[in-house]
């Protein structure tokens, strides 16, 4: 058995998708010895370390294989993640176990702390700290995870084990997944953000035959609350009164602010229960709309379908676009996580972004790698 811990810079929080990372030190301890190797020295203690061991055991095993991936070292047939196994032993439960959380939950002494108080909290980057500091922290790490990781082996039963088992497995397959990414064209997904934002403005033209309130926002439950429901919309405009006589705005126009006042007749009786906390406004989510009664349902149904085409651009699309360029991922490729320690009823979730949602709508702008 060999535990092993990697260290990082820390853009994105150290993905390994953002291209400005890079890997600072690997540490490791097995039955042979222990040891911390450097990016730029020789590989040839971590190489022999790996060799001879025929179980890899992390915290967070994922995030450590992607990294040693990008030093060229492949994925053994047996791993284990002590944060996983936590998950599993725990009942699903609570989600992203932290390693000194778990390590506390056993009576291990915590995290040597000093590297993210004196360091990391005051924007110095991993490469950064001194190296004795950095190698105890990482050693820390790795013995605290072997703790972990014998503890656990006195909880598991008969029961339990294959499940272990079969998660370590899907672990190894889902690095895999994450690694590759999913393709994407970027002209397409620019093309449709376009395309949205057409269908989102005629919807909205149409709608204003409702009300005569200049620079409507749709995008507010407030004014939708007063369009629905009754109610007023305060604007403040700006009104002229002369020009400044002095100073550096001489010659300039001055304004006052009026706020004005539109006051719009109740269309819907508001449904029970869909009061919020401001008084006179009432909830304008999507299942309150579908749940009211009487009235005319066109208009109904063209605010859900703006909402929808709303939601469509600004998190599957405009998203998708954000996120990649925030993380500084490869071009062409978005790799979200997969994650096996969230939910609740043991299934497998995805965030960042949640690669398991997009809707149909817009799944033609993912396109194979393979010809």
């Amino acid at each position: 058995m060999l535990v092993l811990d990697t260290e990082i810079t820390t853009w994105s929080n150290g993905s390994p998708f953002d291209e400005r990372n890079f890997l600072v030190c690997v540490g490791w301890s097995g039955e042979s010895g222990k040891g911390i190797w450097y990016a730029g020295e020789p590989q040839d203690d971590l190489l022999r370390a790996l060799s001879l061991s025929e179980l890899w055991v992390f915290f967070n095993a994922k995030f450590d294989l992607h990294w040693l991936r990008k030093l060229g070292i492949s994925t053994p047939k047996r791993i284990y993640c002590t944060q996983v196994a936590e998950f599993v032993l725990n009942g699903q439960q609570p989600k992203y176990p932290s390693l000194d959380g778990v390590a506390a939950s056993y009576g291990i002494p915590g995290k040597f702390d000093l590297v993210k108080r004196e360091y990391w909290d005051k924007g110095i980057n991993t490469h950064e700290i001194p190296r004795p500091i950095l190698s105890d922290y990482c050693l820390q790490d790795i013995e605290v995870t072997r703790q972990v990781y014998e503890k656990q082996q006195e909880r598991i039963t008969p029961q339990n084990k294959m499940l272990l088992s079969l998660e370590m497995q899907d672990l190894i397959v889902l690095e895999d997944v994450e690694w590759n990414g999913m393709k994407f064209n970027r002209e397409k997904v620019e093309a449709k953000e376009q395309e949205l934002e057409r269908e989102i403005s005629e919807l909205q033209k149409s709608l204003d035959v409702y009300h005569n309130v200049p620079n409507f926002n749709w995008g507010s439950p407030a004014h939708l609350s007063a369009l629905l429901y009754g109610g007023t919309i305060k604007e403040d405009r700006r009104i002229p009164i002369g020009t400044f006589k002095s100073g550096k705005k001489v010659g300039d126009v001055r304004y006052k602010v009026e706020t004005v006042e539109h006051n719009l007749p109740r269309m819907y009786k508001p449904p029970k229960g869909s009061e919020l906390a401001k008084e006179g406004v009432w909830s304008v989510d999507e299942d309150t709309l579908l749940s009211i009664k009487g009235g005319r349902k066109d208009l109904i149904e063209k605010i859900l379908k703006v909402k929808e085409l709303a939601k469509l651009q600004s998190t599957y699309v405009s998203g998708l676009l954000k996120k990649h360029q925030e993380q500084h991922q490869e071009a062409g490729y978005i790799h979200g996580q997969y994650n096996q320690v969230v939910a609740g009823t043991g299934r497998l979730s995805s965030s960042n972004p949640n690669m398991q949602n997009f809707p149909e709508a817009i799944l033609d702008i993912f396109e194979t790698r393979y010809s």
